[in-house]
Parts: C-alpha cells; sequence; structure tokens
C-alpha cells in the first residue's frame, strides 16, 4: 500500500479513463506496451516520449467519442495531461529534458480545441435559481413517503447555501453542528478539493420555511430512525458508502521495494490494472447520488418552470450568482464562502476578509435578508421555564436518534436542538396546512400525544416565534428610519422644507416579503403514491425500540408495522446469546443500536453462507420468509425459545409481538 492508493477515487478514475484511451490508441498503431516501454528505455534524449506524445495529441485533436462528435476541450486535456504524467512518473529520467516541450504541446492542443468549431466550448449546467431550489424541495416534501425524501431536501438545500459540492457533503458531521454568537447556526465541514476546513453560518429563509435551510435540517434530522454520525443518513438510506476509507492492498516488503525500485524494469502504474475493460460494480457516489434526485425531482416539477439539465454543479454556480446580485457584498467574501481556490495573491486577502462577520452577510442574502439586517433566529429559551421544559422533551423525542447517546460522535449540541425544534415548531402551521398527509406531519402529531400537548397550544408556541421575530424586524425599520429622518432634518435649512420624492419612503416589513407566497398554490389532499426507501435491518431495529411512540402501539401504516415487527422477530433468532432491553437504564438507545448491529452482521452471515445476496425491507423479509419455509431457520427457533424460557431475553415489547413462527 501506498499513498498513491489514498489518491480521491475520482482522481484515480480519470487516470485509469485517460489510460484506457492511450492503450486503444496504440492498438490502432498496431504498436504494444513492451515496445514502447523497450524504445523509451533505450532512448537518454526523450525524444521517442515526445513523438509519442505529439502523435496521442494529434490523435486526440481529431477522434471522435461515443457519441459521434468531437471531444470537448476538458476531456482531451484531461486525458492528455493524465497520461502525460503517468509517463513521466514511470521515466522519470526523461522529465527535465522534455518537460517544457510537452507544457508547449498541451497548450498548442489546447488553443486548437478552443477555436475549432465542434467540442470546443464546455457545456455547463444552468445555474440553480432560488425560485428552482423552492420548487424541487416543495416537490419533495409534498410527494414525501419515507425519510428518504427529507435527507434530500437538506441536501439539496445545504449544497445551495453553502456553495458546495456534492463531495462536500460527506463529512458534514452531527459534532460539527455548533451555535455562536448572536444564536447563529453554524457548520463546519471539509472541502473535498482544497482539503480546507470551513465553518459557515446558516440563517433562516425570510420569504418561505420551504427554502430555510434550518428548517431543512431540523426536518431531516427528526425523520432519522437509526443514529448516524453524519448528519444525513445516506448510507442507509441510498447505499452510498460515503464514509469508506481507502482500500488495504498487500503491503510489499520494504527490502522488495528498495530492489524493484533500483532495478526499473517494472513501472510504478501497472497497465493491467489501469486497463482492465471493466470494473466490478460499486455502490453509488455522491455526484451520481444527487444528479440522480435532481433528475427525478426535476421530471415532477417540470410544470413548475425548473430549470431544465440542472446538476449538482448548478447550486454551487446558483448561489454563488444570487448572492453577487448583491452589490453590498465583495467578490472575495463569496470566493470565501465558496472556498475556490485563488490564486497567491488572492489567497493574500483571504486574511483579511475571512472572518465571521464577512460570511454571515453572504448568508444573509443568500436567505433574502439585506446584508446589514439583523435577522430573529428562533429558540426555545425564549418562553417561560415550564414552556421551555415541554418543547425541549418534544426535541427529544423528534431528535431520538441523535441524542441520548452514549457515543459522542453519534449526537448533537443540546443547543443546536433547541434552535432545530424552534425552527419546526415557527413553521409547523405552514407545513400542516401546506402537507397535511406527509410523514413528517404524522410524526409531529404522534410526539405531541404522549407529552399530552395539544394543537393550539402548539399554535400558540408558533405564533409567539413569529411575533417575535417580526417585532424584531419592526424595530429595525424604526431605527433605519428614524437614522433617515434625523439626515433629512440635518438637510432640511431652518424654516424650510423638502419634499420625499415618489419612491423613497423607508423599506418596511413589507417590501420584500410576500407573506402569500406558500399558500398561492393549490394543495392536493391525495396521498402521493411514492414508493418508500427500503431501510437496513438494524435501522427496523432500532426504530422498533426506540421510536416515540413505539410502532406497536400507534402507526398509522398496518402493512409497514407488520412488516417492521417480522423482521425484528426474525432478527432475535440470530443473537445466540440473547438480549437485555431495559427502559429504565440511561443506556437504552446504546444498547438498542449495539443488539441491532450485532443481529444485523449475523444475519448477513447468515445469508452469505446460503449465497442469499443481502437485500432490505419488504426484500429481506421475503427471503426470511422462505427460508422459515424450508425449515433453514427450526434450529433458530427452537434455541430462541429456550433462552425466552431461561429468562436470557429481556423485550420490553409486548407478548402479542415476541412469537411469529
Amino acid at each position: 500500500m501506498s499513498l498513491q492508493d489514498l489518491a480521491p477515487e475520482n482522481t484515480k478514475r480519470a487516470q485509469a479513463t485517460a489510460v484506457n484511451v492511450f492503450t486503444a490508441f496504440l492498438a490502432s498503431e498496431n504498436v504494444t506496451h513492451e515496445f514502447i516501454r523497450a524504445t523509451l528505455l533505450a532512448n537518454a534524449s526523450g525524444s521517442v516520449l515526445v513523438k509519442l506524445l505529439d502523435g496521442f495529441a494529434m490523435h486526440l485533436a481529431f477522434a471522435r467519442g461515443r457519441s459521434g462528435d468531437l471531444r470537448k476541450r476538458n476531456t482531451v486535456m484531461s486525458y492528455y495531461r493524465n497520461v502525460k504524467n503517468w509517463l513521466l512518473e514511470d521515466f522519470p529520467q526523461h522529465r527535465h529534458i522534455v518537460e517544457q516541450r510537452l507544457l508547449k504541446m498541451g497548450r498548442i492542443l489546447e488553443r486548437h480545441c478552443l477555436k475549432r468549431q465542434q467540442g470546443g466550448m464546455v457545456t455547463k449546467p444552468p445555474a440553480c435559481t432560488k425560485s428552482d431550489l423552492r420548487s424541487l424541495i416543495d416537490g419533495l416534501y409534498f410527494d414525501a413517503s419515507s425519510a428518504k425524501e427529507y435527507q434530500d431536501a437538506a441536501l439539496l438545500s445545504i449544497m445551495w447555501y453553502a456553495l458546495g459540492r456534492a463531495s462536500d457533503l460527506a463529512f458534514i458531521q452531527k459534532r460539527n453542528l455548533s451555535v455562536g454568537s448572536g444564536n447563529v447556526l453554524f457548520l463546519r465541514l471539509i472541502r473535498a478539493k482544497t482539503s480546507e476546513e470551513q465553518g459557515l453560518s446558516l440563517i433562516p429563509d425570510k420569504t418561505s420555511f420551504i427554502t430555510c435551510p434550518l428548517h431543512a435540517i431540523a426536518m431531516a434530522l427528526a425523520m432519522q430512525t437509526f443514529p448516524v454520525s453524519s448528519v444525513l443518513d445516506l448510507d442507509h438510506l441510498s447505499g452510498l458508502n460515503v464514509g469508506d476509507e481507502a482500500p488495504a492492498t498487500e503491503a510489499t516488503p520494504l527490502t522488495d521495494a528498495l530492489v524493484y525500485c533500483s532495478d526499473g524494469d517494472e513501472p510504478t502504474n501497472g497497465t493491467p490494472e489501469a486497463t482492465s475493460p471493466r470494473r466490478k460494480s460499486t455502490p453509488l457516489k455522491m455526484q451520481g447520488y444527487v444528479n440522480r434526485v435532481l433528475k427525478a425531482a426535476s421530471a415532477r416539477q417540470a410544470g413548475a418552470g425548473v430549470s431544465t439539465g440542472l446538476s449538482s454543479h448548478s447550486f454551487r454556480r446558483g448561489g454563488a450568482q444570487h448572492a453577487n446580485a448583491d452589490a453590498s457584498l465583495s467578490p472575495q467574501w463569496i470566493f470565501d464562502r465558496g472556498s475556490w481556490n485563488m490564486t497567491a495573491t488572492n489567497k493574500a486577502f483571504a486574511y483579511v476578509f475571512n472572518t465571521t462577520n464577512e460570511d454571515r452577510k453572504v448568508s444573509k442574502v443568500l436567505s433574502d435578508w439585506k446584508s446589514n439586517d439583523n435577522p430573529t433566529i428562533p429558540s426555545a429559551a425564549t418562553f417561560d421555564s415550564a414552556t421551555t421544559t415541554k418543547i425541549r422533551r418534544l426535541g427529544r423525542m423528534l431528535f431520538a436518534s441523535s441524542l441520548d447517546l452514549g457515543d459522542a460522535s453519534l449526537i448533537v449540541d443540546d443547543q443546536v436542538a433547541d434552535l432545530l425544534v424552534a425552527s419546526l415548531i415557527q413553521h409547523f402551521p405552514e407545513v400542516n396546512e401546506r402537507y397535511p398527509m406527509s410523514p413528517y406531519t404524522s410524526r409531529m402529531r404522534m410526539c405531541l400525544f404522549p407529552l399530552q400537548v395539544s394543537m393550539p397550544e402548539l399554535l400558540g408556541w408558533s405564533v409567539e416565534l413569529k411575533r417575535q421575530a417580526i417585532i424584531a424586524q419592526l424595530v429595525e425599520a424604526n431605527k433605519a428610519q428614524s437614522e433617515r429622518i434625523a439626515e433629512l432634518e440635518k438637510r432640511v435649512p431652518v424654516g424650510g422644507a423638502v419634499a420625499l420624492q415618489a419612491g423613497s419612503t423607508p423599506d418596511t416589513i413589507t417590501d420584500r416579503t410576500d407573506l402569500s407566497l406558500a399558500l398561492d398554490t393549490p394543495i392536493k389532499l391525495t396521498k402521493p403514491r411514492v414508493r418508500a426507501a427500503s431501510k437496513a435491518a438494524a435501522a427496523t431495529w432500532f426504530e422498533w425500540y426506540t421510536k416515540t411512540p413505539r410502532i406497536w402501539e400507534v402507526c398509522d401504516d398496518r402493512q409497514y408495522k407488520s412488516q417492521s415487527k417480522q423482521i425484528v422477530a426474525f432478527m432475535k433468532l440470530i443473537l445466540p446469546l440473547g438480549f437485555s432491553l431495559d427502559l429504565t437504564t440511561g443506556e437504552y438507545a446504546d444498547r438498542v443500536m449495539q443488539a441491532g448491529n450485532t443481529a444485523q452482521k449475523n444475519m448477513h452471515e447468515f445469508l452469505q453462507a446460503r449465497d442469499i445476496k443481502r437485500k432490505f425491507g419488504s426484500g429481506l423479509l421475503q427471503q426470511l420468509r422462505a427460508l422459515h419455509r424450508d425449515g433453514a431457520l427450526d434450529e433458530l427457533i427452537t434455541r430462541y425459545r429456550e433462552s425466552l424460557a431461561l429468562g436470557q431475553i429481556a423485550d420490553p415489547a409486548p407478548e402479542t409481538t415476541k412469537e411469529c413462527f
């Protein structure tokens, strides 16, 4: 294993693709890699390498891709540079001789691709406007049938407000959410390309709850059913392996590596691996997942006028263009928030402008505020003590998979939870009116019931939070009006009068806010027919024992309740040592998660030993039912009943859910 194995997957994939194209070029010329290698080793002047890359560059300039068109400039230059670097790594003795000539050849090739009629201009996806973002998220909320749609909505919202790439979102952890000065939510993430850690502020949206980043994150966390360290539970919902480390390869002994290196007979980057015609199927990458979500959401919202051809890059471009439309923002602040890799000269300015104040101004403009406004952040601490206690209990029920766990990487900060639950309460009347049959509204009602909180009481909390926000905005408007009047009095001569010009009246809170925007679209009361995402077995186990109220007590979907009960029952069979779950202990959620992970691991090994493909949800249940019918589970059932009789199993679920065989 070497440092090359730790390179980003996209980098290794780009080099492998370029080497494949180079191999195809050699095959078209009836030349083998062995002949090229022998010729390069025998040549000391580097002229063979120059002629080889010159011929490859001519091939790229006129070769056509799969669509029959000339290749784009970026594609041509990527192939040329990757092959050039690949050859120079294998034959470093030629680098100092031919490097300048190869750079000049690259510039000539790039200019040719720019000037030709086809393949010169790079096709870029359109920018995602604020209107496009609202339509996409609105469609996801309206058609929501599971937690996946709320995760996707938060994914799109964070991408737009953070001016981020799709790959950046794999590094957003719950412990990286914090509340800073002014009760502002801070999000810390690692930029994938620049490898820099960055802190960004998120401000509530002024015009609509649909595009509010705080509300999107809060809804996504409220709908999580399994504890994970990341804010977006994409591992369990889409099969992404966003947190996987680079696979370890077999290490070569140091003595063999040094002797092998001194011989210089073999290239460091082997051709067979790079030129293999097909790779094994791998889990969907983050960028591909985002593009798939956009394609499906854009198709459903085609009638709403969403821009066509949106991709993951559209959000980074659209957010930057939206912020750049405000003349009060410096371009450097926008570059700073998007973490664009600037030149050394521009980086010097970052030491001056890279402060929280400037980032907050950009965040305000992205949320449709003025850069000098002071938006009110919702908080549960503004209520009396009894109400604050109720709100925090509600938050602990909603964020059950993100609080009260032993592992610090799986939980969010208490201040962050207070801020997010306040955002949910503030906008719940609008959400309930617009999406009355969504899974989120059903979950909110079920959490209110055990707390004995009525709907009028919840609406009262929402009205109070909105009233505080409106009062703060009116205070700011009156302050600005007083400053203008004072400035006007200074300019008015004694005994004189000045007539205000038309349109010069102070801005009011209603000048820029259209409060009826969310109510213009008619609401369909039909339940959307969207297929729910399948869950992992451990997620079903955790939801069965920790969701409040319990699924066996209250569940609107009888089919889902029956499926969850049967999956959990089969998982109990795979725990040879039994399990003990005590609701009175403080480690209850951790014990549930530990038992679920153990049962899921044992179940996968049990199925793999029988050459059964791994599945989730209803597919997994069908496999287990088939094994039960064939008698493959009889021994496990007998052992489970013995453990139950010996008291080795402490199950808090009712007796009616324990025996399903």
